[in-house]
């Protein structure tokens, strides 16, 4: 373990919110989709080539694999693998979502995960238990906002990305859903407003504002930053899908304010059951596309730093 630093001052603080995600990654699959295209976007900018045959990857906040994964098989894809040392690590502070990580390395990379090449690991973000410099790479989808002291998650990624090296982070500039969410909640009577509420709305602020963030990523250590905007749109389109996703939301940490304090059966099967009717509303209507359809903007901001 490394040395470095004092002791994580966070881990009181991210007890309840490890206890909170796990739960949640065996329904994650259907929300997955949304990062995956943020990812998508975020491979296509890494550089790999300089550094064929000693990529080492870091995926911090690592969910169920979501970056991580995509870039084990472009690389493998594009011939970067071959004759290569490359090794790969995914970390998350939810148990929960290493397993899912784990899982699905062995189910599609099953020779790496066994010479060790591709490794999934519990740790927190705000203290890497890495050597400085051990990385050509760092990626972080989405996953600062859920760190209390998240410019120390920063210095940390800084830290442990080699001369040379680079460094993809994303976080909400527009975060459509949250509004879909709030909105649907104000609708079936469980809250007043359909204002987003004020704790979902810090995590969702956190390098919302690309100015910030850039600053906050040069005073990290970073150097040559660009934010760029990125939007992708959203659709689900079938029943399965729409299920799978309100059942993401009723056990998402985000917007458990937006329910009940007690989430009982009967909660549940109203959150599940009256959302055709939603849409069809007023108030669902800008989430509609054509008969029951779901369709929405997201928009991120995806930094591509180098240390």
């Amino acid at each position: 373990q490394s040395t470095w630093g004092p002791e994580p001052i966070s881990r009181a603080k991210l007890a309840t919110v490890m206890s909170d995600w796990s739960p949640v990654a065996a329904s994650y699959r259907a929300m997955e989709r949304i990062p995956g295209m943020f990812s998508e976007y975020a491979v296509k900018q890494f550089k790999f080539e300089a550094h064929q045959g000693q990529i080492k990857f870091l995926d911090v906040a690592c969910g169920p694999g979501t970056l991580g994964l995509r870039v084990v098989k472009h690389l493998q894809e594009h011939g970067l693998l071959a004759s290569s040392e490359a090794s790969f690590i995914f970390t998350d502070y939810a148990a929960g979502m290493v397993a899912q990580a784990e899982a699905k390395s062995k189910e599609m990379f099953p020779e790496l995960v066994a010479s060790g090449a591709v490794k999934c690991l519990e740790m927190d973000g705000q203290k890497l238990l890495f050597d400085s410099e051990s990385f050509t790479h760092v990626g972080c989808m989405f996953g600062i906002m859920f760190m209390p002291e998240y410019k120390r998650s920063l210095s940390e990624m800084r830290r442990v990305l080699a001369r040379n090296g680079m460094m993809i982070l994303s976080t909400w500039k527009i975060a459509t859903m949250a509004n879909l969410f709030s909105d649907y909640s104000f609708f079936l009577g469980f809250r007043a407003s359909n204002a987003v509420p004020d704790d979902a709305a810090a995590l969702l602020s956190v390098g919302q504002n690309e100015n910030t963030l850039h600053a906050e990523l040069i005073e990290a250590g970073f150097s040559a930053v660009q934010i760029h905007a990125v939007e992708n749109e959203v659709t689900f389109e079938t029943d399965a899908e729409k299920q799978a996703v309100l059942s993401s939301f009723i056990s998402n940490p985000i917007f458990r304010s937006l329910l009940p304090a007690e989430v009982t059966d009967e909660v549940k099967a109203r959150v599940l059951s009256e959302f055709d009717v939603f849409l069809r509303s007023d108030l669902g209507a800008p989430y509609r596309f054509g008969e029951n359809l779901v369709k929405f903007t997201m928009t991120s901001n995806v930094a591509v730093c180098h240390a």
